[in-house]
């Protein structure tokens, strides 16, 4: 989930989406790769460990997750940041082949779930081009803003010259792509969600990215971020998680058999 503007609904989207993954069965792990710790601060949590723990100290996954209880039988751990991960990303600059540190620790152990989200920083980082090589699907959400449209442009150049930089010194084709974009805080009959929705078909038709189910404004989300709580447990009958479930089955159809309950086939990560 990258977007170079912060502000736009990123962290709420990735533990909105989370929620609803792991409420249809799916073993969901979720992942802050974004020094702020939105994602323990959104939902209250005190972790523990965090992502320096595991990527620098080498700590196994299970033991520094946080398993956040959603409903019987669903399963949603968190890998959770704080401001050590600024450190761990400035220890890692050293190591070559850097951007592939995700993808190599991951490698044992991404086996145990069916979805893995990861959430990144609104700037250009190692870690946010670690989670682009390791995901390699990357959701561009945008809410109703022109700045968060030049955003995504921002996002989609980054990634477009990550992808060279790579083969240059890998030789080797990274397959990255954009799954699509994702309008959100959307409240039709505003001027400026006309003129960003226009903004994105242009951008849709002219770089062939589809453009994503989108999600209605909602002040329940608000609440929600402020009681720390995910959406589903204030307000079942939001608008807002009403599309956010929406969203999570056109993915879930869209990567096809690749995701599914029993947890046998490969697993995805956005």
């Amino acid at each position: 989930m990258c977007n170079q503007r912060g502000g736009v609904g990123k962290t709420t989207t990735v533990v909105t989406l989370a929620r609803c993954f792991a409420e249809k069965g799916q073993r969901t792990l979720l992942i802050d790769m974004d020094p702020q710790g939105s994602i323990q601060s959104l939902l209250g949590l005190n972790p523990q460990y965090h992502l320096y723990n595991f990527l620098i100290e080498r700590r196994t996954l299970s033991d520094i997750v946080v398993n956040v209880r959603v409903d019987d039988g669903a399963r949603l751990d968190v890998l959770a940041s704080n401001r050590s991960t600024n450190e761990a990303e400035i220890m890692l600059y050293k190591e070559t082949l850097r951007e592939f540190i995700l993808s190599t620790l991951m490698r044992e152990v991404e086996k145990d779930y069916d979805v893995i989200l990861v959430d990144t920083s609104p700037s250009i980082s190692l870690f946010q081009n670690c989670a682009a090589v390791y995901c390699q699907n990357t959701i561009i959400p945008i809410d109703m803003d022109v700045l968060s449209v030049q955003g995504a442009y921002a996002t989609l150049h980054a990634q477009q010259a990550l992808g060279k930089m790579l083969k240059n010194a890998t030789v080797t084709d990274i397959p990255m792509r954009v799954v699509g974009l994702l309008p959100l805080k959307v409240h039709r009959g505003l001027q400026a969600t006309d003129v960003v929705l226009r903004s994105l078909e242009r951008m849709s038709e002219d770089l062939r990215i589809p453009i994503l189910p989108s999600i209605r404004t909602d002040q329940a989300v608000q609440r929600a971020g402020r009681k720390k709580a995910f959406l589903a447990d204030i307000e079942p009958r939001s608008k807002a998680l009403e599309d956010y479930r929406l969203l999570a089955d056109h993915l879930i159809e869209t990567f096809g058999d690749n995701i599914h309950a029993s947890g046998k086939a490969a697993t995805q990560q956005v």
